[in-house]
């Protein structure tokens, strides 16, 4: 067995094992279905040398399933469905110029009304859309309530770390185990429509527009959220299509859906630094479109609270832990 698979295993056992400060039964109004592919991140000790579209993206999840398709069910085109669609504007999408039959053609999707009137907008294909807007977190209605609030003050505060911009510090004792951040994600984008170069002008197929109009058509609350994120690139720092694909670049985790790579954005979540030997977990459920923050250790006052700066991709049976820790079964 490979070394750092060991490692992370025995860690996940010991995670396990651990009795939660927090309750999950707390996530009971915000978690309709536990997703059975969805996993929790392990805290690596090898940071990767380079990563996809850009060095600060996180790796996509290789191991999701749950939107995974068979072969004979990718060459047929979904069936209408029989419930509302959840999209508040009608979708805009790309020109397709190439004859092959392998270009997709990628559209924007956007709900004004997602997560309480949080918003989502997808920027993918119109096949993928439909299958994420047949989830539970579109179907279930669930109303989404903060974790954290004025009478039940977060365990921390952001701000300006010298030498790193924006943090997560510890403002008082965080036990293993605390739930630290429970967000919808804001934004779902395929990797393939990201420029392959830094001018994005001259890519054969230019979505920049479409990159823009995904953030101008989220809620005025929601798209300055996307926008106070850092873009590290310096050319993409405004507050149009390229400012937003530097946010992205920056700022996102990756997933896969229908088996195809795509980054999601959570700005509350993006503000964590990056560690090889994070303190924290993190995990997100695909029905829901729910991301997750855990204490994966003892964290004490003062200290920044980190994640880890790849992404797991340990098959499921390495996570029945999840099972266990929450005493529901997936």
């Amino acid at each position: 067995m490979h070394f750092l698979s060991l490692i992370a295993i025995i860690s996940l056992t010991a995670f396990s094992n651990a009795k939660a400060s927090v309750q999950f039964d707390i996530l009971d109004s915000l978690l309709h279905a536990q997703c059975p592919s969805s996993i929790l991140s392990s805290s690596y000790f090898i940071c990767p040398s380079n990563l996809e579209l850009s060095p600060n993206k996180h790796y996509p999840s290789k191991s999701s399933q749950l939107l995974s398709i068979n072969s004979n069910e990718s060459n047929t085109t979904l069936s209408a469905s029989s419930t509302p669609s959840p999209w508040q504007y009608p979708p805009v999408c790309s020109n397709i110029t190439s004859t092959s039959p392998k270009t997709p053609q990628f559209c924007v999707y956007t709900s004004t009304t997602f997560a309480s009137g949080r918003g989502i907008s997808l920027l993918t294909t119109p096949k993928i859309a439909s299958k994420i807007a047949s989830l539970p977190a579109f179907t279930s209605l669930l109303p989404f309530q903060p974790l954290y609030n004025s009478s039940n003050p977060a365990p921390f505060e952001i701000r300006q770390i010298p030498g790193r911009g924006m943090g997560v510090i510890a403002t008082r004792p965080i036990k293993r185990d605390t739930i630290l951040f429970a967000y919808p994600t804001i934004g779902i984008y395929h990797n393939s429509a990201f420029p392959r170069s830094h001018n994005s002008s001259s890519s054969p197929q230019n979505h920049t527009s479409l990159f823009s109009l995904s953030a101008t058509q989220l809620p005025p609350s929601t798209s300055n959220l996307l926008y106070s994120l850092a873009a590290h690139e310096p050319h993409r720092q405004l507050h149009n299509g390229e400012g937003i694909i530097g946010r992205l670049n920056t700022n996102t985790f990756g997933e896969d859906f229908l088996g195809q790579e795509h980054s999601i954005v959570v700005p509350e979540t993006a503000r964590l630094n990056h560690d090889c030997r994070p303190n924290a977990n993190y995990y997100f459920d695909a029905r829901t479109l729910m991301h997750y923050t855990v204490a994966g250790m003892e964290i004490a006052v003062g200290e920044e609270v980190t994640i880890t700066c790849t992404y797991s991709h340990f098959p499921h049976r390495y996570f029945t832990f999840f099972e266990r820790f929450t005493g529901k079964g997936f």
